[in-house]
């Protein structure tokens, strides 16, 4: 039910965008509660290492061997702020397409693309695959 919520804060946040009617965003100074590593671990035991400081989203994919399938993708961005929970991060330049966040608790957070379902961004404690064993660094890609 909350991811249901988010997603129509997040179509309406973007539609409001969308028209310049946007007023009520506000850039954000400090974005704590989003900042980190996080990931989102998928069924094949892959999985997507988000990282979020204050200027920047990077996404890097890891296989679940440990090895990135290339260097990671980093976005410069600004933030806005939607209502308490919720922030967007917009890309500079002419790349790419906002990014909502909101948090759920502590040590998870939600991220939406425009146009797809939010997925949940656990913050990374460990990342250990079905045996346990890659270290706390993915890996070079292999060739």
């Amino acid at each position: 039910m909350k991811v249901a919520k988010f997603g129509m804060a997040v179509i309406g946040f973007l539609t409001l965008i969308a028209f310049g009617q946007a007023a009520q965003a506000q850039v954000l100074e400090d974005v704590t509660p989003i900042v980190g590593v996080w990931e989102d671990r998928l069924p094949d035991g892959s999985f997507m290492v988000t990282t979020i400081s204050s200027g920047t989203v990077s996404f890097l994919m890891v296989n679940r061997e440990g090895y990135s399938s290339g260097p990671p993708t980093t976005i410069e961005v600004t933030f806005s702020k939607y209502d308490k929970d919720s922030y967007l991060a917009t890309p500079l330049g002419n790349i790419g397409q906002p990014m909502a966040f909101k948090t759920n608790t502590k040590d998870s957070i939600f991220i939406q693309f425009e146009g797809r379902d939010p997925r949940t961004l656990n913050r990374q404690q460990n990342m250990n695959d079905m045996n346990g064993n890659i270290p706390s660094t993915p890996s070079p890609h292999k060739k």
